[in-house]
């Protein structure tokens, strides 16, 4: 559940500076979601290492944490990719996006990029 909670916020924080610098800096939008990217899971490594994951803030913990979030990334375009390759309704490829790749992220952090991390 904190895992879910924690990626709402982070979907929030990461609208939140995509607006703000298309709006106010005048950001091209690839540029402005590249920023949020950023941020965000910077953001989301920090709260999920110590909320979720109980384990201490490392730089080889969050390249692990970000390796897992560019490998999510890859999944998300092979998924919506395949759905439009095949013709699929982009709505059924989003449902598998939204199911398969949060999951899978969780699975992937508990058991590889926090598996070596020590408790507080």
């Amino acid at each position: 559940m904190q895992f879910a909670v924690i990626g709402v916020l982070n979907t929030a924080l990461h609208a939140s500076v995509v607006i703000g610098l298309v709006e106010h800096m005048a950001f091209r939008p690839v540029i402005a979601n590249a920023v949020a990217f950023f941020f965000a899971n910077i953001f989301s490594y920090c709260l999920n290492s110590q909320i979720t994951f109980k384990s201490t803030l490392s730089f080889g913990g969050y390249l692990r944490f970000l390796s897992v979030s560019l490998v999510s990334l890859a999944g998300t375009l092979l998924i919506s990719g395949l759905g439009e390759h095949f013709g699929i309704d982009y709505r059924i490829s989003l449902i598998g996006v939204i199911i398969l790749v949060p999951a899978i992220s969780f699975l992937a952090l508990k058991f590889w990029a926090f598996s070596s991390a020590k408790p507080e």
